[in-house]
């Protein structure tokens, strides 16, 4: 099975969003959704909540599966942040099998080890050994 096909199983599958908006029933092919009430969550066919949230009218809420692969990225990233700090050598960084969006979630992280970085240094070179 190739990546299009899986795809194209998966935009019928039903996922949570809670609608930013009211909005009144939607009638579709695939049948009639709604009304969407905001803050109120509500079952969604996937390509619909990706389209609603493409516009910013939902914010889809994540199963726990993925919640779970989320906390672990980001348990991933605070180790490696530690790890980072506790090298007295800075000389250059390098991040095996990162994807773009632990990028994006980490650089506050990064530019605050660089920080925290030259604190310690400067520590380092104002106490007598």
């Amino acid at each position: 099975m190739d990546p299009e096909h899986c795809e194209f199983l998966a935009e019928d599958e039903m996922i949570q969003i809670i609608p930013r908006r009211n909005v009144p029933v939607l009638h579709l092919v695939c049948g009639d959704v709604g009304p969407l009430e905001a803050g109120i969550p509500v079952k969604v066919p996937l390509w619909l909540a990706v389209d609603l949230r493409r516009k910013h009218h939902c914010e889809i809420v994540l199963k726990v599966l993925i919640q779970d692969l989320w906390d672990k990225r980001e348990a991933k990233l605070r180790t490696s942040s530690l790890k980072l700090l506790s090298q007295h050598s800075h000389v250059h960084v390098r991040l095996d099998a990162v994807q773009p969006l632990e990028v994006s979630s980490i650089r506050p992280n990064l530019s605050a080890c660089k920080h925290i970085g030259r604190l310690v240094r400067n520590l380092h070179n104002v106490q007598p050994d």
